[in-house]
């Protein structure tokens, strides 16, 4: 092994996410409650008493909070309930996670893919609504994306949905601690890696009771009462395990929140105004959360990618492929995507995770700027 190569084997691996879920003391008291009632899926005491407390943190009804199974089938039962007709066309952006698409496929809808916007990194009411001249055939829905977590303003949906008449429901996976009013139905997700988690899991919050009710029944394969199914469903329901976890989760936010906006402030100071570079835009707003998102001025994401693996430091293109290039959508139509083409060769997400020390962001924060100036070098162009 050559010297180089043996000092980088001696640094510690600095991983992208490690993910801590509450203890098992923390649990304990959540799950006896689980045994004594003798109920563990179905709509059980874990999973109502989840419901409420996130109706009460987001000042929404309780009656129109739904937990699910995981973020991906929590979209499909939303665009289900939005009684959405079959084959017809659902807009997307390019620039999101594999599973916003498959979403909208399994719900029986076709992704017509539109470019998101520069600046903010996602769908804009305005731009889609120009872009409805050009559409591939019947457009009844809608799915903006929230990327990273960054705040979307949903009032401009709203106005959208109310003058096109085309159903607009929005994928906040990341969104925690970001939501700045719930307007439309919102999916947020609980998985494992997200700021707030459970392991798999997600809750819908935003509709109205009869939306939310259809919404119900279709994460319990379209049963409602005693009338046997009434519409395509499936069972995704999240189990009362989880919901347990997500009880512990939500006792200890407070302390999780805080140390999440300190890891995020020590970015902030160490890669904030780096020259080269934007960061996720509304990242300096009061919210936790779970990466850090760096934009580069050059497509250089996947070259700063490989200088911080070779510093035993990980990193993610999280959405470095454009979904409409992928395989398995590549058949559905797109709009001309530069904007989203320009972002996945220059957003990274680096290490991100309440447990870390000011001395982890210092050592990211050394390495990426070693690696600009290296990248900037003439000897390295």
């Amino acid at each position: 092994m050559r010297r180089a190569e043996a000092s980088v084997s001696l640094v510690e691996l600095l991983p992208l996410r490690r993910v801590r879920l509450p203890s098992a003391s923390k649990l304990a008291p959540y799950l006896r409650a689980v045994d004594r009632a003798n109920w563990y899926t179905n709509f059980g005491a874990q999973s109502r008493a989840l419901e409420r407390r996130l109706a009460e943190r987001y000042a929404v009804p309780a009656d129109t909070v739904l937990t699910a199974a995981n973020g991906t089938v929590a979209l499909t039962a939303a665009l289900l309930a939005a009684d959405v007709p079959a084959d017809s066309y659902c807009i997307v952006p390019s620039f999101t996670f594999t599973g916003t698409v498959s979403a909208v496929l399994l719900a029986g809808l076709r992704p017509w893919f539109v470019d998101v916007r520069r600046d903010t990194w996602a769908l804009e009411a305005e731009a889609v609504a120009r872009e409805l001249a050009r559409a591939p055939g019947e457009v009844r829905a809608a799915m903006p994306v929230s990327p990273f977590g960054a705040p979307l303003q949903q009032a401009p949906w709203q106005e959208f949905e109310s003058r096109t008449g085309i159903r607009v429901v929005v994928d906040a996976a990341w969104c925690f601690d970001s939501i700045q009013a719930m307007r439309l139905p919102t999916m947020v997700s609980l998985h494992a890696t997200k700021v707030f988690g459970v392991g798999e899991g997600a809750f819908l919050a935003g509709g109205t009771p009869e939306f939310t009710r259809r919404a119900r029944a279709i994460t319990n394969y379209g049963i409602e009462a005693d009338q046997g199914s009434v519409r395509v469903g499936g069972n995704f329901k999240l189990s009362e395990y989880s919901a347990a976890v997500g009880q512990a989760a939500l006792d200890g936010w407070a302390a999780r929140r805080k140390a999440a906006l300190r890891v995020k402030a020590w970015y902030l100071e160490e890669l904030g105004g780096l020259p080269g570079t934007a960061l996720l835009p509304g990242y300096d707003g009061d919210w936790a959360p779970a990466t850090f998102a760096l934009r580069f001025d050059e497509p250089l994401a996947a070259r700063m990618l490989d200088r911080l693996s070779a510093a035993n430091i990980e990193s993610r293109m999280w959405w470095g492929r454009p979904c409409h290039r992928l395989r398995a959508y590549s058949g559905y139509p797109a709009a001309e995507q530069p904007n989203t083409e320009w972002l996945c060769e220059r957003v990274l997400c680096l290490p991100f995770f309440e447990s870390m020390k000011r001395r982890d962001v210092r050592r990211v924060g050394k390495a990426v700027k070693n690696a600009l100036r290296s990248f900037t070098s003439p000897r390295t162009r």
